[in-house]
């Protein structure tokens, strides 16, 4: 990331934001107009002015540059709350921040408290943060000026970095309408006292799961209300100066949606839910198929939807998704084996077996697809099967057949004890390499004879089976102090890591509640802010979705208590 990027055109604009401001100049506002909010947009988002071209500029004193090079939201980010970038503050822009008054007060106390402990800071950014920005709310002449200048309102220049922008009376009022827009309340499922909160349960879970999972949801937003009923409780008691954010707090409602059906109906069934009821996150999720109509509800209604236990996440995913998965899932799961094998001294002829579900479909088309671009002449056969019968027959049929394979890749999307089944027929003497998807060890470890299974291989997106993660023992603690029952370890893991994370991003919220700036803070404390939980090395830049990156290769192994060992270092393809 270049210092460049950092000082965009909203950079020229945060020092405007920061300094001070101008007399009304509401005639003049009128008369360039009220603006046009989408060709606002596309000036933030990328830096194109109202006749179509990017707008141009001088940034260092005399470096020519266009807005395309920079752009607004790669500081301000997609929220309009700002960022650090490059060790820089960068403040907000919402319409709540620019469009009003700034004074010293309580609120303005609060939200610089805020910014210092989100994450260790440098000097740069601490400095930017106690810098006074008591002024008048902005209007749209006074936004002009600075953004075209580079002087503040009170005459004092900008930073020589910051960009003089050569901006039209039409481009100031569509950025003006624009940032006037953005985010001009709190999202919906918010009000004073309470923020509604769904977490989602699709697909063919059994009841067991889906009990323990909403279970897990649930007992935790209790005990976060119960610390808020107890703070509000007591005001004047005030350990790390909580009586002064008392007015941002809100109790958690939780409301389970089930969804039942076929996947095409499921993005139907989460638009009527959300219309009866809108929330303004959902935590977690637990689905058993693909997550897209999930996905497709969550960006259309611009709804959160954080770190959902799924091994399928959406078939798109971009920097303006509004879900933030653990990892890739299965796709991952293929991209790691294909970069294995490509690796490997002794491939040769591979044969992959795969379900015609969603889970057997995707991660085998992507294998193909990533093993062509890195195996030169790969020699790659894929057979689909449409039924759990017909896939037991076709592994048993390619293992009694010594010259079908030299290596074998079994994608068993929803029929694992299919393959486990199958996978008994292995001969003693077996030394072709036999991989399997993730999905598939609990049946492998169930079924499967242990010398049998010791001859098989299976990819693996989690940390290391040896590691020691302290967190892990609370979390049973917690757990079985509240008489939960843990059908599921590995889920249960994943689902609390997601409420302590949304926990965290939402208590520096403070009262700025909108769903951009909670992934915002998301992005920011994925990694840094705890154990790190079932997968190793989580993290995520700006506009990033996948937590973690990599995954490893195992071998069936009984001496670890997690059924599995290590073969390979953590690959990252």
């Amino acid at each position: 990331m270049t210092s460049l990027r950092i000082f965009s055109l909203c950079s020229a604009l945060l020092g405007a934001v920061a300094t001070g401001a101008f007399p009304s100049a509401s005639a003049q506002d009128n008369a360039a107009g009220k603006g046009d909010i989408a060709l606002g947009r596309a000036l933030y988002y990328e830096g194109i002015g109202a006749d179509g071209a990017p707008i141009t500029g001088v940034t260092a004193g005399d470096l020519s540059i266009d807005g395309s090079q920079m752009t607004c939201v790669s500081c301000h980010r997609p929220s309009g709350m700002g960022s650090s970038e490059g060790g820089t503050y960068v403040p907000p822009i919402t319409a709540s921040y620019l469009f009003e008054d700034r004074v010293s007060n309580r609120a303005l106390r609060n939200e610089r408290f805020k910014e210092y402990y989100k994450e260790p800071q440098g000097p740069l950014f601490v400095d930017g943060a106690r810098r006074g920005r008591l002024r008048e709310a902005y209007d749209q002449e006074s936004l002009g000026h600075a953004i075209r200048a580079g002087v503040d309102p009170a005459g004092r220049e900008l930073d020589f970095i910051m960009p003089r922008y050569a901006l039209s009376d039409a481009d100031v009022a569509n950025l003006t309408a624009f940032l006037k827009s953005n985010y001009a309340d709190v999202d919906k499922g918010v009000s004073e006292k309470r923020l509604q909160v769904a977490t989602i349960i699709a697909g063919d879970v059994s009841d067991e799961r889906a009990e323990a999972f909403s279970s897990l949801v649930t007992a935790y937003a209790d005990w976060i209300n119960k610390d808020i009923r107890t703070d509000l409780a007591r005001p004047g008691y005030s350990p790390y100066y909580r009586s002064e954010f008392l007015d941002s707090y809100r109790e958690w409602d939780v409301n389970v949606w089930r969804l039942t059906g076929s996947e095409d109906t499921w993005q139907a069934q989460l638009d009527a839910l959300y219309q009866d009821h809108p929330v303004f996150f959902v935590a977690s999720a637990l689905v058993e198929g693909d997550y897209t109509p999930v996905a497709n509800f969550c960006d259309e209604k611009r709804v959160p939807c954080i770190l959902p236990v799924t091994d399928l996440p959406a078939d798109k995913v971009g920097e303006d998704s509004f879900t933030i998965y653990f990892s890739r899932g299965l796709m991952l799961e293929a991209d790691v084996l294909a970069t294995h094998l490509a690796g490997s001294e002794k491939v040769g002829r591979i044969l992959q077996i795969h379900s015609d579900d969603a889970e057997g479909t995707r991660p085998a088309a992507e294998f193909g697809t990533v093993l062509d671009t890195k195996l030169e002449n790969a020699s790659l056969k894929t057979k689909k099967v449409k039924s759990a019968k017909a896939l037991t027959k076709a592994i048993e049929r390619a293992l009694k057949d010594k010259k079908s394979f030299d290596t074998l890749v079994i994608w068993p999307g929803h029929h694992v004890d299919a393959a486990a089944k199958a996978l008994n027929s292995i001969k003693a003497d077996e030394k072709r390499p036999i991989y399997v998807a993730s999905t598939a060890i609990d049946a492998v470890r169930k079924d499967v004879d242990l010398s049998k299974r010791a001859l098989l291989l299976a990819t693996y997106p989690y940390d290391k089976p040896s590691a020691y993660h302290a967190d892990s023992y609370r979390i049973r603690a917690w757990l079985r102090a509240r008489r939960l029952a843990i059908p599921d370890w590995h889920m249960q893991l994943q689902a609390y890591y997601a409420m302590k994370s949304i926990q965290f991003a939402v208590e520096h919220m403070l009262s700025d509640y909108y769903g951009a700036y909670l992934l915002e803070l998301i992005e920011h404390n994925i990694g840094t802010a705890f154990d790190p939980g079932p997968h190793p090395r989580l993290s995520l830049g700006p506009g990033q979705r996948f937590g973690s990156k990599g995954a490893l290769i195992v071998r069936f192994d009984d001496s670890n208590r997690k059924g599995v060992i290590p073969v390979s270092d953590w690959i990252v393809p």
